[in-house]
């Protein structure tokens, strides 16, 4: 667009100059002509600022007014600097490219992993910089965490890039599952088979068994476990590492679940014979690690246990349903539940 326009621009004044220089006509108005061109190139940069399209979008409430107000408090001058949401960012670079055009962007091959978590826009945004549409988006739907849940359903993204331009698309649904065993995968199909769409295919496990899921009941929240019982609940662990695994996971619900039980494990390391690590480390390591659903996500541990399922810390909603099922598909061999005595077990168990 921009390109088109500025085109446009020198081919008017290129045409009033030859124009006069044909009629013989004495022009003296060639630096008068000069600034106002300078002028329309200056009125033109400021309208094509993609920035300031994209807000004048919610400016001038040409979309639901609720978003445009929350939207406009994201959009913000101040002194030199604008600000904006990080949901704003791939509109904004897509109106970037409507003006400047992808040639200085575009890619070879695009590969995406974890695409469910993407908007529409994101995956509009970069599929315009594919080379001949030369795009593979991978994701499972089962496990969006990133509220809110774009992607209900791949035909979106296939009805998406096929209003880009792209004819060729191919979809593929992968549900053979090799990481966890047969007794894990049909504990979590138990669980998710009425809770998500009826398109998504719920994963096979190939022809591995290995141990029942084991579940363990504690008087409270580990965070108020204390004496004997704590150490029987440390004592967990250290059974996992003599049956021969070399990670093992304790999978909270979020962060400040998972500081406050790292703190209360950390001083059992001796006891352990392992290294307790929790989420903040850049590398995980081997031994008992400590951490929240959300950064358990494309890892994978030996054993897991999953701590607290009670009703207060996961209910029946979909983003704790998405939330379960990342954190019981984290372990290859074995998959330990824990549940307190003085709180309701999450109905997400009522299987």
């Amino acid at each position: 667009m921009e390109e088109r326009l500025k085109l446009a621009i020198d081919y008017t004044f290129a045409q009033k100059q030859f124009k006069s220089k044909q009629t013989g006509t004495y022009d003296d108005s060639f630096k008068i002509q000069n600034e106002r061109k300078k002028k329309i190139l200056s009125y033109i940069n400021r309208n094509l600022n993609p920035y300031r399209i994209y807000q004048e979008i919610f400016k001038k409430k040409l979309v639901d007014k609720t978003m445009c107000k929350y939207s406009l408090k994201g959009l913000k001058y101040h002194n030199a600097h604008r600000y904006f949401r990080m949901e704003d960012l791939a509109p904004i670079v897509y109106l970037q490219f409507k003006i400047k055009g992808t040639k200085d962007f575009e890619q070879e091959y695009i590969v995406v992993d974890e695409s469910q978590d993407l908007s529409h826009i994101e995956i509009a945004t970069l599929a315009s910089t594919a080379k001949n549409g030369n795009i593979t988006l991978a994701g499972d739907l089962a496990q969006s965490i990133i509220p809110p849940f774009y992607i209900k359903d791949w035909d979106t993204v296939k009805n998406l890039i096929k209003d880009i331009g792209y004819k060729n698309i191919s979809y593929h649904q992968l549900n053979r599952c090799y990481r966890t065993t047969i007794e894990i995968t049909d504990f979590a199909n138990k669980i998710f088979r009425d809770r998500f769409t009826k398109s998504y295919k719920l994963p096979e496990a190939v022809l591995r068994h290995g141990e029942p899921i084991k579940h363990i009941v504690l008087s409270k929240e580990v965070k108020y476990i204390t004496g004997k019982e704590l150490k029987d609940f440390v004592t967990i662990f250290k059974q996992e590492f003599n049956k021969g695994a070399t990670t093992c996971a304790l999978i909270c619900k979020d962060k400040q679940h998972a500081k406050e039980v790292y703190d209360k494990i950390k001083p059992f390391e001796d006891i352990l014979e392992r290294e307790v690590t929790d989420f903040s480390e850049n590398d995980y390591r081997s031994g008992l690690l400590v951490l929240p659903v959300s950064q358990a996500k494309g890892l994978e541990f030996d054993s897991v246990i999953l701590l607290d399922l009670n009703e207060e810390r996961y209910p029946d909603t979909e983003f704790n349903t998405r939330l379960l099922y990342v954190a019981i598909t984290r372990t290859l061999h074995r998959l330990i539940i824990i549940t307190n005595r003085n709180k309701k077990n999450s109905s997400l168990l009522d299987v």
